[in-house]
């Protein structure tokens, strides 16, 4: 059994040992602040559990932020959407309406290196990839989060790779044959991330090589103030 230390006083041998290791010095400008949550709306939530199981405000962030990426990109047209895993998020954090939200916030969120990169998909390909992504037991790394432009219904009471009831672009019924461009991590696209091979192999029409941690940076900073509120683009049936 676990019993707590919480009121104890330190062992002085152990303090001596802790001593020598001084916590690490935040690097220049991690106070920064980038923007704020709407003091109207809801918490702004990263927590762990929540995005590895159903759609979650702040994974909607990343995928808005990888897509503006590319919008806002002048040599760049119709950029549909983009899409993130809830196992890249890894604050485990909800942020109260007003809070502002710093950069050493965001570098604890999105503590890995990879890129967003646009690429050019059919769409019974990046349907069955997004089935491949919801076909594990929850909760999964794997689960789907998009930025506007994307709308998943789905039911994991119907068995794996069978599990999404309607996917939209742009207000549309995803149809088989018809190309779709959409940011999705390096993580999907160079590499069967998750066991998820279905985004592999695309054409790929842009890859700026930023860090998706730099485009969220980018991105906040340019909203100013940012919404709670999940806006309901991957619902449960």
């Amino acid at each position: 059994s676990l019993e707590s230390t919480y009121g104890v006083t330190p062992h002085s041998d152990i303090e001596k040992i802790v001593e020598k290791f001084p916590p690490p010095t935040p690097e220049p400008g991690a106070d920064r602040v980038l923007c704020s949550v709407n003091p109207e709306e809801e918490v702004l939530c990263s927590l762990t559990r929540n995005v590895r199981e159903r759609e979650t405000s702040f994974a909607c962030l990343v995928a808005e932020a990888m897509a503006w990426s590319y919008r806002d990109d002048n040599g760049i047209d119709n950029v549909q959407g983009g899409l993130i895993n809830g196992g890249f998020i890894r604050g485990n954090t909800q942020y109260p309406p007003g809070t502002a939200i710093k950069k050493k916030d965001i570098d604890l969120e999105t503590p890995f290196d990879r890129c967003p990169i646009l690429v050019d998909i059919e769409g019974e390909k990046f349907k069955f990839g997004l089935e491949q992504m919801i076909s594990k037991d929850l909760p999964m790394a794997s689960f789907p989060h998009f930025s506007e432009g994307i709308e998943m219904v789905y039911d994991f009471e119907k068995p794996p790779l069978n599990r999404i009831i309607s996917l939209k672009v742009q207000g549309e019924e995803v149809q088989n044959d018809q190309i779709y461009r959409i940011a999705f991590s390096d993580f999907y696209i160079e590499g069967a991330g998750d066991c998820v091979d279905g985004f592999l192999n695309q054409t790929e029409v842009k890859a700026h090589k930023r860090l998706i941690r730099e485009c969220l940076l980018e991105y906040l900073e340019f909203k100013g103030i940012v919404s709670g509120n999940c806006p309901g683009r991957c619902r449960h049936v």
